[in-house]
């Protein structure tokens, strides 16, 4: 029991130090103790959970309110998101500056309201909340690379793919060391934006270093052959959009989109064009609607 303990012990610190992200969930149910972080991995790749009831602490409190505003942006309710927020805002108000897990506690209330401003489309607020984040370097390193990825979306957004490659690569070297897998959707990401911007070199590289992945490796072997045979492409995008909706990958989703749709253009396909794009926007306007606008708008240069 004692040796459980300090199992359960070693877990909650390593969880407050370095945060939780996609595909942590399974170290984290080992105790009720982990059980509000097990929510938030799950709410930070966007599935609906359960959260757990709060426990005593200023900085749970704040972490606890942070899941719960999370969790109402993935629902879409504003009036839910506005509760959210207040109940959040006054948690932070009893956060002294001393507590231990202030830091981690402050980084997961920038997240939430980061999703918060990108939700209701003020990009300029969500682009310092998500940047507050990845710029600290003692804020928890699953929060700086989901802050990251997420400045990679908002820069998409605004059409500057140079941008969003620097992000995405900055992600690449912080999960580096300890995160695998937030190393392969970074990777995904980076090759994906590489071949945006007709890096054809840079793409098979970075997206080579996942290919064995168990996760991504299918989807990045599939855009790796995409980038070959024009015909050939157009099947093995839609495979990667099937992969990027069950992974519930709106960023991969988007560029899949937006690949595929200049494919069309390339060989004089406009119509199919048009119907890929009108596609890709009806699914991202409720889940992603700044990845949305960047198809709108691609819609509106290719297809005058």
């Amino acid at each position: 029991m004692t040796r459980q303990r300090y199992a359960c012990g070693v877990s909650l610190a390593r969880a407050w130090r370095e945060g939780v992200g996609v595909g942590d969930a399974a170290w984290l149910d080992e105790s009720p103790e982990l059980a509000l972080f097990a929510a938030l991995s799950r709410l930070v790749a966007g599935e609906r959970v359960a959260i757990p009831a709060p426990a005593n602490g200023a900085a749970t409190s704040v972490v606890h309110a942070a899941a719960g505003v999370l969790d109402a942006v993935l629902v879409r309710d504003a009036a839910l998101v506005d509760r959210g927020v207040a109940v959040l805002g006054l948690a932070l108000d009893q956060l002294p500056d001393d507590d231990p897990h202030a830091i981690a506690a402050r980084a997961w209330a920038d997240l939430a309201l980061g999703e918060v401003a990108t939700f209701v489309g003020d990009l300029r607020v969500a682009h310092r909340r998500f940047d507050t984040i990845a710029a600290v370097a003692r804020c928890p390193v699953a929060l700086r690379i989901a802050a990251m990825l997420r400045l990679v979306g908002l820069a998409m957004e605004r059409r500057d793919l140079e941008s969003a490659r620097s992000w995405a690569r900055k992600a690449m070297t912080l999960a580096e060391a300890k995160r695998p897998a937030d190393l392969a959707r970074a990777a995904l990401a980076s090759g994906l934006l590489a071949y945006a911007t007709h890096d054809l070199a840079e793409m098979r590289k970075t997206l080579g270093a996942i290919a064995t992945d168990s996760t991504h490796g299918r989807i990045a072997r599939l855009l790796i052959a995409s980038a070959e045979d024009e015909v050939q492409a157009l099947t093995l995008l839609a495979d990667a959009l099937r992969e990027a909706v069950a992974g519930r990958d709106t960023v991969t989703y988007a560029l899949c989109v937006f690949m595929g749709a200049r494919r069309y253009v390339a060989m004089g396909r406009y119509e199919d064009a048009r119907i890929s794009l009108d596609t890709g926007i009806l699914q991202l306007v409720k889940p992603a609607p700044h990845l949305a606008k960047l198809l709108i708008e691609e819609r509106l240069a290719c297809l005058r």
